[in-house]
C-alpha cells in the first residue's frame, strides 16, 4: 500500500481488486484509495497525537506515513458504483453513526442504573419517545431551513439543542398550542443561530451530495 501510495498524485482515486487483508487472508472484492494533501494529513496528524497523548497508545511508523490515505473496502460490484462514489457514499453512510453517538452522548441509552424490570421498561420507553419527539422535530427544522434559507443543519448540535426544550415544550402543551407554538418558534430560532453545520474546504455536506444524486438522477430519466 506505501509504495502505491507514493506512486499516486495528491486528490487521486485509485481502486485495487481482490486482494487479501490480515493474518487471515481476508478476501475483500474491493480497496478503495484516495490521496490526501499536505493540509488534510498534517490535521489528521495532529488528531492522532492528541490520541496518543490522551490515550496512552502509540502509532507506529507505518500507521503514520499511511495516514496521507484515506481508504475504503466494499463488496459492492463497480458497475454498480464507480470509485469516485465511494467516498460520497461513505460520508452519508456516516450519518447513521452520528444519530447513534446523539443517542448514546445526549440521551445515554446506553448506561442504565441496576432497576427492576418493570422500571427499566418505563425508563427505555420514556427514552425512545423522547428520541422520536427530537428526532422528529429536527428533521423537520433541517428539512425547512435547507429549503427556505439554503442552510445546513447538524444533526447532533440539532439534538443537543432539542433536548434542552422538551421540558417547556411539555409545559407549553399543557397551557395551549399558541404557548407551545412559541415555545417552537423561540427552539426553531436557536437551532438556525447555534446548529449550523461546520463546512470543511472543499468537501460536500450530506444534503450537496443527496442533491447531487437526485439531479443526477433527473438527468438520466429525462
Amino acid at each position: 500500500v506505501e509504495k502505491i501510495m507514493e506512486e499516486m498524485e495528491i486528490g487521486e482515486t485509485r481502486e485495487i481488486e481482490d486482494i487479501y487483508a490480515g493474518k487471515g487472508k481476508l478476501k475483500i472484492p474491493r480497496l478503495i484509495l484516495c490521496k490526501l494533501t499536505d493540509e488534510q494529513t498534517e490535521k489528521r496528524l495532529k488528531r492522532r497525537k492528541r490520541k496518543e497523548i490522551k490515550n496512552g497508545v502509540k502509532f507506529s511508523h507505518q500507521t503514520k506515513k499511511l495516514a496521507r490515505l484515506n481508504m475504503f473496502i466494499t463488496n459492492i460490484p463497480y458497475n454498480v458504483i464507480s470509485k469516485k462514489e465511494i467516498q460520497p457514499l461513505y460520508s452519508l453512510r456516516w450519518q447513521i453513526e452520528i444519530l447513534f453517538k446523539a443517542w448514546k452522548s445526549i440521551y445515554e441509552i446506553n448506561k442504565v442504573k441496576k432497576m427492576k424490570v418493570e422500571r427499566f421498561e418505563c425508563h427505555l420507553y420514556g427514552t425512545l419517545i423522547s428520541l422520536l419527539i427530537t428526532s422528529t422535530l429536527a428533521f423537520k427544522i433541517r428539512e425547512l431551513l435547507y429549503l427556505k434559507k439554503e442552510k445546513e443543519i447538524s444533526e447532533f448540535k440539532a439534538f443537543s439543542i432539542i433536548k434542552e426544550f422538551l421540558a417547556t415544550l411539555y409545559q407549553a402543551l399543557m397551557e395551549g398550542g399558541e404557548a407551545l407554538l412559541a415555545n417552537i418558534a423561540v427552539m426553531f430560532e436557536q437551532v438556525e443561530k447555534n446548529g449550523q453545520k461546520a463546512k470543511r474546504l472543499k468537501k460536500r455536506t450530506p444534503f450537496e451530495i443527496l442533491l447531487g444524486v437526485f439531479e443526477q438522477s433527473t438527468m438520466k430519466t429525462a
